[in-house]
């Protein structure tokens, strides 16, 4: 295999952009088509999206990848097709200030040495799915990426007032609030991955391309999967039962805790309780 290396580095929250380099995802989806064809870095940006990603590396370079082709999802916008990743043993950090889709991590030319060095590691792997990263300076200043706590929040808060939305119009409004004057593709895929993480939630639901509230109070949804969600939130750190409800909530793309909500959290703790995926010490609970 002899695949040429782009040397850009494509920007992935976690834990998606673990799970490329476990192999699991071998897909990337995003609002925007790629010719770009090649192994390709993978950063793991600071954010991230499951509680679960916290411990995981972030802010750093964690392996590479191949890009292969592209292709149209009616969901998604496109599929960007990945293949033979390969999980580097010791993340890297960029030594260049890292953008939101792709970035060049150690500048238009990469120490010469390392790379010649690493070449078999980086096409091949050592058979296990790990790798050496190359060796170029490593600088680690400090660096900020776009981050929106309450980016779910305004997702429901926009479905709530405009009802159906085509998924590509509510993103370009979606931006407009936040204040772009157009789209462009950085920011059309950081509202992007907000509204999947919104579906996946269960904020939203999607029918033909065309985005809307899946209900308006958490009583729409099956309590198998609120259970999910709950547990999913507050992760498995012990957290008091009532900020518990408070994280739930925006969680759910609610700004404030009413007594619905907060009825809704006290049946869901007692249920997990008892079913044992929770389990509590005096006023605190954490994930089993």
């Amino acid at each position: 295999m002899n695949v040429p290396h782009t040397r850009l580095a494509l920007s992935v929250r976690q834990p998606w952009a673990d799970q490329i380099l476990t192999g699991a995802k071998t897909e990337e989806y995003r609002t925007v088509p790629v010719k770009l064809r090649g192994r390709i870095y993978i950063y793991a940006s600071l954010g991230y999206q499951e509680p679960e990603a916290e411990s995981m590396p972030r802010g750093v370079v964690i392996g590479e990848v191949t890009i292969h082709g592209c292709r149209e999802d009616r969901n998604f916008g496109y599929a960007w097709l990945l293949k033979d990743p390969v999980r580097w043993d010791t993340p890297r950090a960029p030594a260049q200030r890292a953008n939101p889709l792709f970035s060049r991590p150690w500048g238009e030319t990469p120490d010469a040495g390392a790379d010649a060095a690493a070449d078999a590691t980086r096409l091949h792997g050592n058979g296990d799915g790990t790798g050496t990263p190359p060796s170029p300076p490593v600088i680690t200043p400090e660096r900020r990426e776009w981050e929106d706590s309450d980016a779910v929040c305004r997702v429901r808060q926009y479905f709530a007032t405009h009802g159906a939305v085509e998924r590509r119009l509510a993103i370009a409004a979606l931006a407009r609030e936040l204040g772009y004057h157009r789209a462009g593709s950085t920011i059309s895929a950081q509202i992007d991955n907000t509204l999947r993480t919104a579906i996946r939630r269960g904020v939203l639901q999607q029918i033909d391309g065309v985005l809307m509230l899946n209900g308006r109070g958490l009583d729409a949804l099956d309590r198998g999967h609120l259970k999910t969600q709950f547990c999913a939130s507050i992760g498995r750190r012990w957290v008091e039962r009532e900020e518990t409800t408070r994280t739930f909530a925006r969680w759910m793309g609610f700004r404030r805790v009413g007594a619905a909500i907060d009825e809704s959290c006290r049946s869901l703790i007692r249920g997990l309780l008892r079913e044992g995926s929770l389990e509590a010490d005096g006023s605190r609970v954490r994930r089993a």
